[in-house]
């Protein structure tokens, strides 16, 4: 329609004199029209996902009014508090480190990178018998010191650092993991040798250790201690840290585990000029499980931006 003689709207249902739309008994409304065409004014107010007026405008992203829910799990669950690593809501909100729900931290592995000091640097720069003694004395300092047995280290990296001096002892930049199981295996019924540590108690551990000395008798002491950080163990039947595979491609990245986590979260359009994080332009419910926009009641379109 082009509307003539000052009158406006999308049909040019509004007359000069009216800044807003006429509602369904001829009123001039100051905000929007619900699904039954009474006016929803007001400087918060909204529409809710049946397209019925909410005052306060507190619309959560299921769109019910005053609602609490803060996301969408991939089943397309309402979820008030937080997804575990499947994408699934965890109702208790309590995410252990391994991103399972109501979990212990005892699935996963810990990754640890450390600095030692080592009295003897020589021939620990490439592998050979100085290296391979140097990884079995490691391993099994380390697995006294945290009370496990030495088939639960597994050494990922080891790099010597230059010295300044002769004099000067050297340095050595150590990446280990703790694996939750004998050998690092995914088995379930694996037997284990000791509870899985905890990032906080294996961080505490290792720093109540660097103020050991060479001179009782070790190769080397702990200087400091870089990172803890748990990472997934795949093949567990648990969707933990770091193994969910990104949407672009399932196999895009080594360490995602696909046998694990069945599911890959999407990310759903949104119209240009949105409110910051939210999916849909604000005006539906996002499908993580497959990307697409559930629009509110009167709004349409792929990112539901279509009155």
């Amino acid at each position: 329609c082009q509307c003539t003689d000052g009158y406006h709207g999308v049909f040019c249902g509004s007359p000069p004199e009216c800044g807003g739309v006429v509602d369904a008994d001829g009123v001039c409304c100051e905000g929007r029209l619900d699904a039954a065409g009474a006016c929803c004014a007001g400087a918060n107010a909204r529409l809710d996902g049946n397209a019925l007026c909410c005052p306060t405008g507190d619309v959560d992203v299921c769109g019910v009014c005053g609602g609490s829910a803060l996301t969408v799990d991939v089943a397309g669950r309402c979820c008030a508090t937080i997804l575990d690593g499947q994408g699934l809501c965890c109702d208790s909100g309590a995410i252990d480190e391994c991103a399972v729900c109501d979990g212990d931290g005892s699935t996963c592995a810990k990754l640890v990178e450390v600095v030692l000091v080592v009295e003897d640097t020589n021939g620990l720069s490439q592998e050979g018998e100085a290296y391979t003694a140097f990884i079995a004395a490691f391993t099994r300092q380390m697995a006294t010191l945290l009370g496990v047995q030495p088939d639960r280290i597994l050494v990922q990296e080891m790099a010597v650092m230059r010295r300044r001096s002769l004099l000067q002892l050297g340095d050595v930049d150590m990446a280990f993991m703790l694996n939750p199981t004998a050998g690092g295996g995914a088995q379930s019924d694996a037997p284990t040798s000791g509870v899985q540590l905890s990032e906080r108690e294996l961080t505490t551990i290792l720093e109540g250790a660097t103020a050991a000395a060479i001179a009782a008798g070790q190769a080397f002491a702990i200087q400091s201690v870089q990172a803890v950080t748990s990472t997934g163990v795949c093949g567990n039947q648990q969707c933990e840290v770091g193994e969910r595979c990104p949407e672009e491609d399932l196999r895009a990245v080594s360490a995602c585990c696909p046998q694990d986590c069945a599911f890959t979260l999407k990310t759903c359009p949104t119209a240009p000029g949105s409110p910051p994080g939210a999916s849909c332009s604000g005006r539906g419910q996002c499908l993580v499980s497959s990307g697409e926009c559930d629009c509110f009641e009167g709004y349409a379109g792929e990112d539901c931006s279509q009155c």
